[in-house]
């Protein structure tokens, strides 16, 4: 029989034995962070294209939730503060809405724009009157139907109205479509009425109609739908 000398020291090195992994153990990390495999992610979310994201296998909906950080090649100049914003105002299954007393970056670029194509994410956007667009598009004034194929560029790439009326190719689920610039998603300004209570757009965003994703053949009941990296080119 071991002395009890002999049994402490075997227990303190099968405690110490346990706690290695804890110590050494990885942080999991969030939607959008870089990854290897999926037990770097937290919880539910797993390793997709080297971004920890929601699993398509288990269904999950969590960064669909949230929006996309901005690439490190956009850096912000300044926040903006939400003032009080009732329920009524932003209901909290529209995303991103703002929220009470949070702050938000503001930017005024864009990643560079890059040949053949540049990488964004495409957001769903309604462009219609009373839709969570807000206000009509910046290009010309006007409100489009869910059934047109139209968008908005983040500021950055909206480049102060010169896209106004821009074809855009844009690539994504294995398909490609155009459709026209008609708006700006607005980097700098957010959370009041004007953009429908939501927060400044992301600095590498396509915010397009639901014909748009209609025409890549991703359905509302797809999990990607309302964040998707696509590529976009300027036709003309």
């Amino acid at each position: 029989m071991a002395s009890r000398g002999s049994q402490l020291i075997l227990g303190l090195f099968l405690v110490g034995t346990l706690l290695i992994p804890r110590i050494h153990a990885q942080t999991p990390k969030g939607c959008y962070q870089s990854c290897t495999n999926d037990n770097q992610c937290e919880g539910r979310l797993a390793c997709m294209s080297g971004k920890c994201n929601d699993d398509p296998g288990v269904g999950t909906h969590i960064c669909s939730k949230a929006p996309p950080p901005p690439p490190a090649t956009c850096k912000r100049y300044g926040y903006i503060t939400a003032g009080t914003i009732t329920s009524n105002e932003c209901n909290p299954n529209d995303v991103p809405c703002c929220v009470t007393g949070h702050k938000y970056g503001r930017y005024a670029c864009s990643p560079p724009i890059t040949s053949p194509a540049t990488t964004a994410t495409m957001t769903v956007n309604s462009f219609a009157a009373g839709g969570d667009g807000g206000g009509p598009g910046a290009c010309y004034g006007k409100y489009y139907s869910d059934s047109e194929r139209v968008i908005a560029l983040s500021t950055g790439w909206f480049n102060n109205n010169s896209r106004c009326g821009k074809t855009i190719k844009i690539s994504g689920n294995g398909r490609t479509t155009t459709a026209m610039v008609v708006d700006e998603c607005d980097s700098q300004n957010g959370c009041d009425a004007e953009h429908a209570y939501q927060q400044p757009c992301a600095t590498n965003i396509v915010d397009a109609s639901a014909a748009v994703w209609a025409a890549l053949g991703v359905s509302t009941n797809d999990d990607r739908y309302g964040y998707m990296t696509v590529t976009w080119t300027q036709l003309n």
